[in-house]
């Protein structure tokens, strides 16, 4: 009898541990009134960009963006860094990429880095963005916000690092 209950005890959890989802969740602050002004999932991606409150997603100040890629697992943070460098690069050509933290002990890897463009075939309006990419147990995550300015000052650079590096992964 005391075999069967354990048995029991121990499928229900497995059971419930397996349908716990990871996401990384990020405390976006309060100054900017967020909004969705995107979201868009399937199963290989979920995206989800934050605009303020009183903007449009035609028209805005500031951006963030949240990235979920399903089921990649074991990326080296650099070739992310590079791979999002040349997908920017595709529209505009003359940007920068500039790491700026990389940790890649333990079983979460991250990065830190920005890439900057003066301006864009399609328009000549700048935007600098800072990625903050992890690497989760069953997933990638790329937290960034972009700004329409030809380049981000060390002030926001260490704003954004904080609240990025303070995002847990979870699971719920």
């Amino acid at each position: 009898m005391i075999l069967v209950f354990l048995g029991i005890f121990l499928f229900m959890q497995t059971g419930s541990a397996q349908e716990k989802k990871e996401k990384l969740k990020t405390v976006w602050p309060d100054d900017h009134k967020w909004k969705v002004g995107f979201d868009q999932e399937d199963k290989a991606m979920h995206v989800l960009e934050l605009i303020p409150e009183s903007e449009s997603h035609e028209h805005w100040t500031i951006l963030g963006t949240m990235i979920t890629i399903t089921g990649a697992q074991n990326v080296p943070m650099e070739n992310i860094m590079m791979a999002m460098y040349e997908q920017v690069k595709l529209n505009a050509p003359k940007s920068t990429v500039t790491e700026i933290e990389l940790n890649e002990a333990g079983e979460h890897h991250w990065i830190v880095f920005k890439i900057e463009s003066h301006r864009f075939h399609h328009h000549n309006t700048p935007e600098s963005r800072l990625y903050y990419v992890i690497q989760g147990k069953s997933s990638l995550y790329v937290n960034m916000v972009t700004i329409k300015e030809k380049s981000l000052s060390h002030h926001f650079v260490d704003k954004w690092k904080a609240i990025f590096k303070a995002s847990e992964l979870v699971y719920e």
